[in-house]
This record gives C-alpha cells, sequence and structure tokens, in this order.
C-alpha cells in the first residue's frame, strides 16, 4: 500500500504463472502434463518425436514443440521462474538436455530414471566440465520415494516433490 497525503493506492504486481518444460512427450510426461495443469502451471512441452509432440496429446499445454533436443535451447528463453523436468526417451538425449540446462538460470531442474543412470550421468556432466554446483541443483531421480510405478504414480511424485521444493524456498 501506498500513502500520499489523503490518497492510497493498493499495488500488487501481476505475475505470470511458473512455466514447467517437460522434456519428453511419453506416457510419464503425458501424465506429468495433467498433473501440472491441476497445479495451474503454464506448460511447455518438448520432444524431438512427431508422433509424441501433438496438441492432442498435451491439449492443456501452451506449446507443444517438436525440435531436437540439442539445438532448442535459444528457443525456449529459459529464466530463473522456470522449472523443467526432463523424461526424454533415453539415457543420451536425457544427458544432452542436462548438459545444457543445468548452466541455464531454471529454478527447478528434475530428471527422471534409476539412481545408476543418474550417478553415471553425475559423472559424465563432471568430466564433460560442469561444476559440482552445477549438478547439484539437479533432482535426481526426480520425485518423492513413495513407491510409485505406473506414469500417473510418478507424475504426483514429481509434482509433490516441486511442491515441497517451492514451500521449503518460501521459508527461506
Amino acid at each position: 500500500q501506498v500513502a500520499h497525503g489523503e490518497h492510497a493506492w493498493l499495488i500488487e504486481p501481476i505475475v505470470p504463472q511458473s512455466r514447467v518444460i517437460l522434456f519428453g512427450g511419453g506416457h510419464v510426461a503425458q501424465c506429468m502434463a495433467r498433473q501440472l495443469a491441476l497445479l495451474e502451471y503454464r506448460i511447455w512441452v518438448i520432444e524431438d518425436r512427431a508422433e509424441f509432440a501433438t496438441a492432442e496429446l498435451f491439449p492443456m499445454a501452451e506449446r507443444v514443440l517438436c525440435h531436437d533436443y540439442t539445438t532448442v535451447e535459444p528457443l525456449l528463453n529459459i529464466s530463473k521462474r522456470d522449472h523443467a523436468i526432463v523424461m526424454s526417451r533415453g539415457h543420451e538425449p536425457d544427458y544432452g538436455i542436462l548438459r545444457w540446462l543445468l548452466r541455464s538460470p531454471a529454478d527447478y531442474i528434475g530428471c527422471i530414471g534409476s539412481r545408476k543412470k543418474i550417478s553415471l550421468t553425475n559423472e559424465r556432466l563432471l568430466a564433460d566440465g560442469l561444476m559440482q554446483t552445477q549438478i547439484e541443483r539437479l533432482h535426481a531421480p526426480v520425485g518423492l520415494r513413495i513407491g510409485a510405478e505406473a506414469p500417473a504414480e510418478i507424475a504426483v511424485s514429481i509434482a509433490a516433490e516441486m511442491i515441497q521444493y517451492l514451500s521449503q524456498k518460501k521459508g527461506d
């Protein structure tokens, strides 16, 4: 509230909802997009396979891009308000995405995968020149440990981890 003489104004900034960028368009990403829509996130989907990069699979998404993961970075304009979840079709694409994504200002970065996959990916990222502090930003394997197995359950566990992360961040 701002007061000047007899006049007072209530100033409230209008800040757009955070954007979540899903790297991958498979079954888990499709469930994840539905879960994120319930939480009122802006959703972007990046997928390098045309059959999985469709508005029909992601009707709740603001944008669905069929694009090569290695060259999509300039199109995304990632900011410190963005969240990213890497769940592409395999280890190699996930690694390629993480190589540049961990250098971005994105606030939250998660990656799906086994503990072994994540450990090997982290070692490779270090060998590739990323700093340990950059790698420590990664939430991986992404999601709270609730015994999730089905794609919808995995999506709930990831959404819960994001909620927990943002709640703890507010408390700082």
